[in-house]
């Protein structure tokens, strides 16, 4: 079975992308825009999967109705709809649900409060209304923590071992969040393919990819500062706007699927990972930071 990937380039495809060349999967990494109506011939004579990973995270409506809305669309037509595709795996996120004050479960009503969640809320729908007899399945990680300094606690990372100041809204630092390390949703997706290739996974399904432990921004904080041994800058502001609720999502359904939760990566050895490879090769661009609403 071939697997097709999309957004091969990326910061988990790119992963995903090795870690399925070392099972010995072949792939056809797609270097063309998704949003356009044709696709050039991918050469697909034998069965094949889709993963979907490519996708818009922003605030723009215009960017994120192209480049997620129309372009799965487009992913669905072309590829999923063909013969010998024998399913499709799809990237969503935990933003579908919006903040909630129940803990979420692939159960929970979905309620975006975002362009973003909601761009990613009508893929889905699209998915499941468009792809009937093939197998699907819609992941949803919550913060992906990877050894760079484009998340949050790489962010926080960084600006230890730099120096620099990172602000924050004084509401945030004790909302709680989920996080989830890259390596285990790799690890999930490539377990997932591997189902679906045996056949041992059919009909449409969801799974949130998650550590099933959330902690606040100072626990964070404190836990990078411990690690590091050093303080970090932290400026911290006031915004009146931003809702302090927590975001707790729980691992049932991976565990059905996997016999286990896929989070094998604590919140304490996704930091000492971060601070090893930052304190190797230190982003020397990095700047200061403000984190607040916009984390999930």
């Amino acid at each position: 079975m071939k697997v097709v990937i999309t957004g091969s380039e990326g910061m988990v495809g790119g992963r995903l992308q090795k870690a399925l060349e070392a099972r010995g999967f072949e792939l056809v990494c797609t270097n063309f825009d998704l949003a356009e109506l044709e696709y050039p011939d991918l050469k697909l004579d034998e069965e094949y999967l889709v993963i979907h990973v490519a996708g818009e995270k922003s605030n723009n409506p215009a960017a994120l109705s192209r480049n997620n809305v129309l372009a799965t669309n487009f992913v669905i037509d072309n590829l999923c709809s063909q013969e010998l595709c024998k399913g499709l795996i799809y990237f969503s996120s935990i933003a579908v649900f919006g903040i909630q004050d129940e803990v979420i479960t692939e159960k929970s009503e979905k309620k975006p409060d975002n362009f973003y969640g909601f761009s990613k809320l009508i893929c889905e729908n699209l998915i499941q209304t468009k792809i009937k007899d093939k197998t699907t399945v819609i992941v949803r990680p919550t913060n992906i923590i990877a050894p760079n300094t484009s998340t949050l606690i790489g962010q926080i990372v960084n600006s230890i071992l730099t120096g620099e100041t990172f602000e924050a809204w004084e509401s945030s630092l004790v909302t709680k969040r989920d996080y989830v390390w890259i390596d285990d949703v790799v690890d999930g997706v490539v377990r997932l393919t591997e189902m679906i290739h045996a056949d041992s996974l059919s009909g449409s399904n969801e799974v949130n990819f998650c550590m099933g432990k959330s902690y606040s921004l100072k626990e964070i904080i404190d836990t990078t500062e411990k690690i590091t041994g050093k303080k970090l800058r932290l400026i911290v502001t006031d915004s009146k706007a931003f809702r302090g609720r927590d975001l707790n999502v729980d691992t049932i359904k991976e565990k059905a699927l996997f016999g286990r939760s896929l989070s094998k990566t604590s919140l304490e050895d996704s930091i000492n990972v971060l601070h090893k490879s930052i304190f190797r090769d230190p982003d020397k661009e990095a700047k200061s930071t403000n984190w607040g609403s916009g984390d999930r």
